[in-house]
């Protein structure tokens, strides 16, 4: 019998491998909840077990001035995205394994409607089906677009941050944003002291001082300058992987784009 060439096993591999893919997207696209549960990550892509927590100083407090993309290295075309995504062990505004197979990075602002109904609805989603599955890794970047209340507020987030309270304040100041009915929340210096409080920020006073004081004006100042390089102009936008979805989509769009990203991620070590 005559042996195949490796070629034709090498072109054989490959359009099976698409048909895989299509079928999957396909799949996901159509699968209902199977067993009572829905459907996670179809393409069985390995998930991440490494550090999940920020890294902290030996003072235990932690580095808010974080920002900007991996490593610092510059975006220069749509095939830098990647980049976009820190994967810093340090990086205490991250919550996920930093080596999931997929980063989502949200670029936000604390006085944008939208980011607080992305933030209420659909973020909690991905944390459960996603983030605690080690699947996924959420990463924030400031994009304060709404003048001097945006940056006021994201300077308080950075605040809680340094103190190991990032996700806690997000939650809790968004929750506050939606009680304020669909506007911009307006935040006063008063209302971010009482969500820090409410988010379990234990030493108000630093909290106080740094907002008086400026300390994380210039990051915030420096991360939404970054995001406008990017060309984004509108809040939230979301990077998922190396797909930009704008706006406060609905959880089936998120959930598409993070399986395929899983797809991909899988292809990829298997390519490797």
């Amino acid at each position: 019998m005559r042996a195949v060439p490796a070629l034709v096993w090498a072109v054989v591999g490959a359009l099976l491998l698409v048909c895989t893919g299509i079928g999957y997207l396909v799949g996901v696209q159509t699968a209902g909840p199977a067993g009572g549960e829905e459907g996670v990550n179809y393409a069985a892509a390995t998930p991440g077990r490494g550090q999940a927590a920020p890294v902290a100083a030996e003072d235990g407090s932690f580095d808010a001035t974080v920002h900007g993309p991996r490593g610092g290295e510059p975006i220069t075309g749509p095939e830098d995205i990647d980049r976009i995504h820190r994967r810093d062990p340090r990086d205490p505004f991250a919550l996920g394994a930093v080596d999931a197979p997929v980063v989502v990075s949200v670029f936000s602002d604390f006085e944008c409607p939208f980011c607080a109904v992305f933030a209420n609805e659909t973020e909690p989603r991905i944390i459960e089906t996603y983030v605690e599955r080690g699947l996924v890794r959420l990463e924030w970047n400031d994009l304060a677009l709404q003048g001097e209340k945006s940056e006021a507020a994201a300077q308080a987030g950075r605040a809680a941050a340094a103190q190991g309270r990032f996700a806690e304040f997000q939650a809790e100041i968004f929750d506050a944003a939606a009680k304020r009915g669909r506007g911009h929340p307006e935040f006063e210096e008063s209302d971010l002291v009482e969500i820090a409080e409410a988010a379990g920020v234990g030493d108000l006073d630093a909290f106080r001082r740094d907002l008086a004081e400026g300390v994380y004006a210039e990051p915030v100042r420096e991360a939404s300058q970054w995001g406008a390089s990017l060309g984004l102009s509108a809040t939230p936008t979301i990077v998922v992987g190396d797909r930009v979805i704008s706006g406060a989509q609905p959880w089936e769009a998120f959930r598409f784009a993070i399986e395929t990203a899983l797809l991909k991620a899988r292809m990829g070590d298997e390519g490797r």
